[in-house]
């Protein structure tokens, strides 16, 4: 289980959210570590309600999950597309969701993937 997030660390997110700017007092190594907690949290929560039809689609959106975490770790500073992965993070089930609410999590993590694979490249 991914520990939750504390307030302070949730108004991070959000600051660079509405920003695209490291809070005053923060810097990349500290934000980093808050983004891939908040990362794999949602990612978490995408497999929770993610449903693949067969065995080997579990595994490899579990795998995916794995390796997204593992490349967001490898970033030596911010990527140019932090802020629109904090605005997924704050708020996972605003475009990622079904009209009843609940999270696509196929989808959320395709968000996700974009990311912060289009900033490894």
């Amino acid at each position: 289980m991914i520990a939750d997030l504390t307030v302070e660390q949730w108004e991070v997110l959000k600051a660079v959210a509405q920003t695209n700017t490291l809070p005053t007092g923060h810097q990349w190594p500290e934000v980093q570590g808050i983004v891939l907690q908040a990362t794999k949290r949602a990612l978490q929560a995408a497999a929770t309600v993610f449903a693949p039809p067969t065995d080997e689609e579990s595994k490899q959106f579990a795998a995916e999950n794995i390796y997204l975490a593992e490349q967001l770790e490898l970033f030596p500073n911010a990527p140019f597309t932090l802020q629109r992965l904090c605005e997924i993070l704050c708020e996972p089930s605003k475009h990622h969701a079904t009209r009843d609410g609940r999270i696509r999590g196929e989808v959320l993590q395709s968000a996700i993937r974009r990311c912060v694979l289009v900033s490894a490249e």
